[in-house]
């Protein structure tokens, strides 16, 4: 007995022994107030909501999850990537952390995620992530949103080939410059939707020929480039909705091979930038409504070359400015006629007209006019009856028709109950029409016997007479 008590203890301390030595870095090294542990086979580190001022030093090493969200950190030291060497996910959203100094995520080979959203970030270095998540195929999520970013780097992304997930949406940004991203292969996605840019460089983005999807709706872009988009090869989906663009360069997603969507709702677009559509693939879609489209004998013309049709996804919802229906409407409803005649040379002032040939049209006609300084025409509607449709003379309005059946119908209804509830005193005014007495012959004497009317209640012999 006594000595399987002793084994007993002997096994009950190497146990002890061995869950420290496995913890002993986490238990040694936790911060004040945070929680640590690990989930799965991660030691983490959860300091989240202690009103920390500043980042904690004494994390252990091999900490490989710190969540410090909602503190008061306003910034990240210096020796970071020697304090936390094993780190895979870094979250630190909603503090007041105000720049990312040159290479602070550098050198963290385990590094896959980092969410540092909605701080106050103003700047970012160069080359945050050199030789970071070093392994083939490592993927690192890098999200800023809600900052206040307005001046970046160059050479941000340089020296680093993960694939990167970049959101930078909700910032300051007013420009991008050519270097920003230099060296960048690595980037699959890129969100710059809702900042301020105005402008972009001609080959801004050149450098990142793996990009699958380019975010930049919500800005300020007035004009683009020819060579905005160069080198974006494999990009499949661009957002540039909400914006102030009114025109596009003939050539500008010539590089854009496998695109399959391109979002120019909500810009100043008035013409079809049918040029720029037409070099796409017949698997590109592109979105254009809510965009003060005026439909002209122009329009018609793109819409007719099916290589700029089939490639505009939404013509249904596209509204004609000078028209009360959508472009998809105005293409069945109105064709685009010459008024001009053989024995009238056609000058600046011939006035081509779409004529509208539909049943559901037959009045409506587009009165153009064009100047000579000008070979745009210029499109009203006014009221004119169609000479290609003699039923518009005498077309008989619909509530009209509407209103002659439902009174006929009435009337019939009338007669059919008047006949049922009267039925019987009209059988018996025809009966008693059909019995008066006959007038005597001369050859009849004084002694034949006369006719007599029968009773007035009595029916039984009226159809015997």
């Amino acid at each position: 007995m006594d000595r399987f008590l002793y084994k007993s203890k002997v096994m009950g301390l190497l146990l002890v022994i061995f869950l420290l030595a496995t913890n002993i870095e986490v238990l040694r090294a936790c911060p004040s107030g945070c929680a640590c542990g690990k989930y799965g086979n991660s030691p983490y580190v959860n300091c989240e909501r202690r009103n920390l001022l500043e980042f904690p030093e004494n994390v252990s090493p091999n900490a490989q999850i710190l969540r410090f969200r909602q503190n008061k950190i306003t910034r990240l030291p210096k020796n970071f990537q020697n304090l936390v060497p094993n780190v895979t996910t870094l979250s630190i959203e909603k503090n007041s952390i105000e720049s990312l100094p040159d290479g602070i995520f550098s050198n963290l080979r385990k590094l896959h995620e980092v969410f540092i959203s909605y701080n106050k970030i103003k700047f970012i270095g160069k080359r945050l992530f050199a030789n970071s998540a070093s392994k083939p195929g490592s993927e690192v999520r890098f999200y800023l949103e809600g900052n206040q970013l307005e001046s970046i780097a160059n050479e941000v992304f340089k020296d680093c080939s993960a694939k990167f997930f970049v959101n930078w949406k909700s910032n300051r940004i007013k420009t991008i410059s050519q270097g920003v991203f230099a060296g960048a292969e690595g980037i699959h996605d890129l969100n710059l939707e809702n900042n301020r840019i105005e402008s972009l460089p001609s080959g801004a983005f050149k450098d990142l020929s793996k990009m699958f999807h380019l975010g930049l709706g919500n800005n300020s872009l007035s004009k683009i480039t020819s060579g905005t988009f160069q080198g974006l090869h494999r990009l499949e989906m661009l957002t540039l909705q909400k914006n102030r663009i009114s025109t596009l360069p003939p050539e500008i997603f010539k590089d854009l091979g496998l695109v399959k969507e391109i979002n120019l709702e909500s810009n100043l677009f008035t013409e079809l930038p049918a040029d720029a559509i037409r070099v796409l693939r017949n698997f590109s879609r592109v979105k254009l409504k809510n965009n003060p489209i005026k439909c002209t004998c122009e329009l018609m013309r793109q819409l007719s070359d099916t290589a700029v049709r089939s490639k505009i996804a939404d013509l249904s919802q596209i509204q004609c400015t000078n028209l009360n229906k959508t472009v998809e409407e105005a293409m069945r409803d109105v064709n685009c006629v010459a008024e001009a005649t053989p024995s009238t040379p056609t000058t600046a002032t011939t006035e081509p007209a779409i004529v509208a040939t539909s049943k559901n049209v037959a009045n409506a006609v587009l009165d153009a006019t064009s100047s000579s300084t000008d070979a745009d025409d210029v499109y009203d509607v006014y009221t004119k009856k169609n000479p290609e449709d003699d039923s518009s003379k005498s077309r008989t309005p619909l509530p009209l028709i509407i209103g002659v059946a439902i009174g006929s119908f009435i009337v019939v209804v009338v007669i059919i109950l008047f006949i049922y509830l009267y039925r019987r005193p009209i059988a018996r005014r025809a009966v008693s029409s059909m019995s008066l007495p006959r007038k005597k012959h001369k050859h009849e004497s004084k002694n034949s016997v006369s006719y007599q009317r029968p009773p007035p209640n009595d029916y039984s012999n009226d159809y015997n007479i």
